[in-house]
């Protein structure tokens, strides 16, 4: 999924947010999958990984995404 993070302070012309790529697994994907809706603040705690493959025309792509490792409503907080 992906998590789009408000920024607090923008220059002109720049983006409102960042969106970041996020990944779960097991009991947190079917937690993500039922409960999550487009909008919904939460609170995301995880580990950042890297990553790279190169593409059918030879690019390389370079990627950054969260590993979650738990999640709270910003209800709960």
């Amino acid at each position: 999924f992906t998590l789009a993070v408000d920024r607090r302070f923008k220059r002109e012309g720049q983006q409102d947010a960042d969106f970041i790529g996020c990944v779960a697994f097991g009991k947190g994907a079917e937690i993500v999958d039922k409960y999550l809706d487009k909008g919904t603040k939460i609170v995301l705690e995880g580990r950042i990984q890297t990553g790279n493959y190169t593409k059918t025309d030879g690019t390389k792509v370079y990627t950054t995404e969260i590993v979650m490792e738990d999640m709270r409503s910003m209800a709960q907080v």
